[in-house]
């Protein structure tokens, strides 16, 4: 870790990891208390939706069905639902900007790997998908892609099986030596987990096809 290669407290907010070598930096999230938060924002999503109600600028079907919504008013309700990953991510994104500048490596690539731990109440396709738009549509300039991962969660991703994901994305999609590395530790991770909890039952998928995610459920 960063902070035990340097003497003392660090007096900026760093990063995890720097993976000198790979010229990698990583910042680690847990997503729990997001995911609480976002919880707790649903009634700001029905107030808003009444809202427009109240205004003529909503059909009282939509209320029941969002796919019904606006494009703008969409995008709305992504901005109240989501905000807590917002902020997550200009979190990790300043921590890796500090890490850079207190490393003198502006150059160096920086991942965010986002950690499901125990919570049930997003799906992981819609969490991936909305981090995915997060990251394309803000200005998040130090965080070259992410890794979205389960810890004490099972997703099926379709295949009736209970499995454990490490999911990442990119922001260019031709950068095969950070995706190597990150495959590299999605590898070693899944290595280390087995060592604690006992193998997999079941062989371990490696994809390159974000389909494989489109129709991903918790089991329960």
């Amino acid at each position: 870790m960063i902070k035990n290669t340097i003497e003392g407290n660090p007096q900026f907010e760093n990063a995890d990891y720097y993976f000198n070598n790979q010229n990698v930096i990583i910042e680690l999230k847990s997503l729990q208390s997001d995911f609480a938060e976002i919880n707790q924002l649903s009634p700001k999503v029905e107030k808003q939706l009444m809202k427009w109600l109240e205004k003529g600028e909503l059909n009282f079907p939509a209320l029941f069905n969002l796919s019904l919504l606006t494009n703008w008013q969409k995008r709305k309700i992504f901005q109240i639902k989501y905000e807590p990953i917002r902020r997550t991510l200009k979190k990790a994104n300043s921590q890796i900007k500090s890490t850079k500048k207190f490393s003198k490596n502006i150059e160096a690539h920086g991942i965010a790997i986002l950690i499901i731990d125990g919570v049930e109440s997003v799906e992981f396709n819609e969490l991936f998908e909305a981090i995915c738009f997060l990251l394309y549509k803000e200005e998040f300039s130090c965080i070259d892609g992410f890794v979205l991962m389960t810890m004490n969660t099972y997703i099926d991703i379709g295949n009736q099986i209970a499995n454990q994901v490490w999911a990442p994305a990119y922001k260019q999609e031709n950068n095969t030596h950070l995706a190597n590395f990150v495959n590299y530790l999605g590898k070693e991770w899944g290595e280390f987990f087995q060592l604690k909890t006992g193998k997999f039952e079941n062989e371990v998928i490696q994809a390159d096809d974000y389909n494989i995610l489109k129709n991903t459920t918790h089991v329960r």
